[in-house]
């Protein structure tokens, strides 16, 4: 019997090799759905009605040795904001006309 298959050596190895692949693969677009579907879930309580979803706005603050991005809802007495409060100002309006100008072109 031959070991020839299309003209091909015939290579058990090669073939687990591209099967794992195939299976990474498949696995790595599995997680990406349902991370989509867990997102859509997680922020539906924002969507608007023209299906757009309502902007949330991030606070950089330094928490002992560590920086971390939150929500102003979430601010904690001791927590150091990174920005101050001119440079946050103007910052916002930059973000909202830049988030204006996506949501415009999202309709």
């Amino acid at each position: 019997m031959s070991n020839m298959v299309s003209g091909e050596q015939y290579n058990p190895e090669m073939r687990e090799q591209a099967e794992l692949a195939r299976r990474r693969d498949q696995q790595k677009n599995m997680t990406l759905e349902l991370g989509g579907l867990l997102h859509d879930e997680w922020r539906s309580s924002r969507l608007q009605d023209n299906g757009s979803y309502e902007p949330r706005m991030k606070l950089l603050v330094q928490r002992g040795e560590k920086q971390k991005w939150i929500n102003e809802s979430d601010l904690q007495p001791n927590d150091q904001e990174i920005l101050t409060e001119p440079v946050k100002d103007e910052d916002r309006k930059h973000i909202l006309f830049a988030m204006q100008v996506y949501l415009k072109h999202q309709q």
